[in-house]
């Protein structure tokens, strides 16, 4: 297998307990030449920003989108800060 992208997800799908210290941990591990994508457990810009500063080259944003009174506004910000590193 030669993935061209890789996902890490901080949810535990049995208990679905959060723990975005997994993408500090494992972000680092994955080659250079594969995007890697932080997944679950991203609902601050902070979030976001610390994801990023592991080595995430994108994010999947759910749960601050669904629970967000304006997730255009939301989106913005996030993209905003995308550049973030």
């Amino acid at each position: 297998i030669s993935p061209k992208i890789l996902g890490v997800n901080a949810r535990n799908l049995r208990t679905l307990e959060v723990d975005t210290s997994s993408f500090d941990r494992l972000l680092p591990l994955i080659p250079g030449s594969i995007i890697k994508v932080a997944e679950s457990g991203i609902s601050t810009l902070d979030d976001a920003r610390r994801a990023r500063k592991a080595g995430a080259d994108a994010l999947l944003v759910g749960e601050a989108l669904v629970r967000s009174p304006d997730p255009g506004n939301t989106i913005k910000s996030f993209l905003e800060s995308a550049d973030t590193r």
